[in-house]
């Protein structure tokens, strides 16, 4: 079990959009919404969830990244992974990656 307080989250998240934009990885923004951020469940649960697209080729489909993890506080200012997945998709190869 592994314990990370709240601004370590936000600290992965950064690292996370930092490294994918390294690769011209696009990450689009949660529902409409104008950026990516660390979202907060009502029970308190911190959540990481993006979407993004790969880059390839003009008029070449789309290679969909999706990445979810879900932390539960478990006291104080300590948070604990309970939930991840993430999904691969390349349309194009018909190739999907996942784990769930």
């Amino acid at each position: 079990m592994t314990l990370v307080a709240a601004d370590d989250l936000i600290t992965y998240l950064a690292d996370l959009v930092e490294r994918l934009d390294s690769f011209a990885v696009t990450l689009l923004p949660p529902n409409a919404g104008e950026e990516v951020g660390l979202g907060q469940e009502d029970e308190g649960s911190l959540v990481i969830d993006l979407e993004a697209r790969l880059p390839v080729a003009r008029r070449s489909p789309d290679v969909e990244l999706d990445l979810f993890e879900r932390w539960a506080p478990t006291g104080g200012d300590s948070f604990e992974r309970t939930s991840y997945r993430f999904e691969l998709r390349n349309h194009d190869l018909g190739y999907r990656r996942g784990y769930h």
